[in-house]
């Protein structure tokens, strides 16, 4: 009996070549619409602590992350320029936190604030003498990135859905019920925050709303004296009425006009 040869095994299928990704000329196109649901995303990844570090990894676009942080990186050197931010944080030990009537936070505590193109990054938030400090968290929450100074005397403070408030805060009262607007007085950069609750929101916009009608601070020019001539004689200076013991700890029998030359100056104690 002679058996027969076992049959050879089936030829694998031929395999096609993927298709070659054609790159798209010209400039791309994107809707904040979109970026913002994915930089929302993102932020309740960083809030669960299962973030991961780079945005297009949730389905974005490298080149919006690289617009957003663009456009973030030019308004800080702007803000740096005018003593409005500073890299990392700084001391602030002459000017202590001030607190809400009942001593309980908030404030200061925790917020979320709008960046470009809709990415929002979690933020511990205080009072200083009449500044709003916000500290922004990096993505793991263990350091600050940078320091931004918002002066009160003057703002506005809005809920998303008021009628006063811009029509960009508008569009996200319905996807972020607890956010209100910060506007400062003049040009100065309108600050988007939010809260993880109504009761901390409303809680933060009375306490906001009750130091910006104190209209204890200002800028103020000051002539220095002489003519320059490649530079102007007057200095603009951010100015505040210090009442007894409330910066460094002394006890002036009067209250005092304090002028800084950066408005982060106030909060660090620098006249």
């Amino acid at each position: 009996f002679v058996s027969e040869p076992a049959p050879p095994p089936p030829a694998p299928p031929p395999t096609q070549e993927p298709e070659p990704v054609t790159k798209p000329y010209g400039p791309l196109e994107f809707s904040l619409v979109e970026a913002e649901a994915v930089a929302e995303e993102r932020a309740g990844d960083v809030a669960s602590g299962s973030g991961h570090g780079l945005p297009w990894r949730r389905g974005s676009h490298p080149m919006k992350y690289l617009v957003g942080r663009g456009l973030d990186l030019v308004k800080f050197l702007e803000e740096w320029r005018h003593g409005d931010a500073v890299a990392g944080t700084a001391d602030h030990h002459s000017a202590p936190a001030t607190l809400s009537a009942d001593d309980e936070p908030p404030p200061p505590g925790v917020l979320w604030r709008m960046y470009s193109l809709g990415e929002w990054r979690k933020c511990w938030c205080e009072v200083r003498s009449t500044l709003l400090v916000i500290y922004s968290m990096d993505d793991n929450c263990r350091g600050i990135l940078g320091t931004y100074y918002v002066v009160l005397p003057g703002a506005e403070v809005f809920e998303f859905d008021s009628l006063c408030a811009s029509m960009r805060a508008r569009s996200l009262a319905d996807v972020h019920p607890h956010g209100f607007e910060v506007r400062p007085a003049g040009d100065a950069r309108k600050e988007r925050l939010r809260a993880s609750s109504a009761a901390e929101a409303t809680k933060w916009i009375d306490f906001l709303n009750s130091q910006a009608r104190q209209h204890r601070g200002g800028h103020l020019s000051l002539h220095t004296g002489g003519w320059r001539l490649l530079s102007s004689s007057w200095e603009r200076l951010y100015c505040v009425c210090q009442r007894p013991g409330e910066l460094d700890g002394s006890l002036p029998e009067v209250p005092q006009l304090l002028g800084f030359a950066r408005t982060r100056d106030c909060a660090e104690g620098r006249p």
